[in-house]
């Protein structure tokens, strides 16, 4: 997809409070993720992050949930 392709950066709070929200697959490409990007996504369970990605500040929800 074009647009997937031009993706660098998820910005602050882009998916906050979508509690609908159970994965996501960050595409090849995007390089930084910025605080809060999932702030408040309780039903999320599955965040595939790929390599391209150089920075990444999980809230404390996503640093628990997926890195015990």
């Amino acid at each position: 997809n074009e647009v997937l392709e031009k993706v660098k950066e998820i910005s602050k709070g882009a998916f906050s409070n979508c509690e609908s929200l159970h994965s996501v697959y960050i595409p090849n490409g995007v390089e930084k993720i910025e605080e809060r990007a999932f702030d408040e996504c309780e039903s999320l369970r599955e965040l595939v992050i790929p390599k391209s990605v150089k920075k990444f500040f999980p809230t404390l929800y996503i640093f628990f949930a997926f890195f015990p």
